[in-house]
């Protein structure tokens, strides 16, 4: 648990044998600095009675991973990189056709991070993955307790029954700086394209796109986002000059780079 480890190289993990089975042990309480190196691990399958993700519980430092056609569940705090974090995520990705599911009325899952009260940056979730549960279910994060997100975004399909929001299910007197979500949503009530609940919280400023389930950047609280509708002034490529303006100004490693690419208008790049 407090071994620091470094990725030398992609992992294809092996199917399980059993439909049901798990082929990954979550590591518990980890406090050390697991870097994955820019490396991928793909087929990760997890299916928890309790927390759930590549790790269970974080308070050090997780980063440069990404995960490719994962399937991981469980019925606490269920993330596909971490279940609950204090520590750091930094560039982790879930991509793929990766699969995150809470399987009771108390899952908090996130596509990244299942509960978040540490630091979440420069994390993508892709668009054939999905983020499913009951409540507080989020692109990067379920739930946000005075934990910071920045620089992340998700284009996954989200579904649950109440507080799912683009990047951050229920945000709980965290902050979210410059994020941004082009999310497709499956939702009873406070749905938002950035957050499902935002009580007490720190914005600053982020920008969402919807479908015709998402018609708000915050689900329930005041709004602070930008929906983009590709008006003058107000298309992809300015989200990314106002978003980068942002980072700079907090000395952010990573900037956002317009792309060709319509289902992901925008990616991260870490600076030189």
């Amino acid at each position: 648990n407090s071994t620091s480890c470094t990725l030398e190289a992609d992992i294809t993990m092996p199917v399980p044998e059993t439909a049901g089975d798990s082929n990954w042990t979550p590591i518990s309480f980890f406090d050390s600095t697991f870097d994955g190196n820019g490396h991928t691990i793909t087929g990760l399958v997890v299916n928890s009675t309790y927390d759930a993700g590549f790790i269970q519980d974080n308070c050090g430092t997780v980063k440069n991973l990404t995960l490719k056609d994962a399937n991981i569940s469980g019925i606490d705090k269920v993330g596909g990189v971490v279940g609950a974090n204090s520590g750091t995520i930094e560039n982790c990705h879930v991509t793929g056709a990766s699969e995150i599911t809470g399987n009771n009325v108390i899952a908090i899952v996130g596509g990244v991070v299942g509960y978040n009260y540490g630091k979440i940056l420069a994390c993508h979730v892709a668009e054939e993955c999905s983020v499913n549960g009951h409540n507080n279910v989020g692109g990067i994060t379920g739930y946000n307790s005075e934990g910071t997100v920045t620089g992340c975004y998700a284009l996954c399909s989200l579904e649950g029954n109440n507080y799912i929001g683009g990047i951050i299910g229920y945000n709980y007197d965290g902050r979210y700086t410059a994020c941004y979500s082009k999310c497709s949503y499956i939702s009873g009530s406070n749905i938002g394209g950035i957050v499902g609940f935002n009580m007490f919280g720190e914005a600053i400023i982020s920008y969402w796109q919807g479908d015709g389930n998402c018609t708000n950047g915050v689900g329930y609280g005041v709004e602070t986002t930008v929906e983009v509708d590709g008006t003058e002034d107000n298309t992809w490529a300015d989200a990314a000059g106002v978003m980068n303006e942002a980072l700079e100004a907090a000395d952010f490693g990573y900037l956002y780079e317009v792309n060709d690419d319509s289902q992901e208008p925008l990616v991260l790049k870490k600076k030189p």
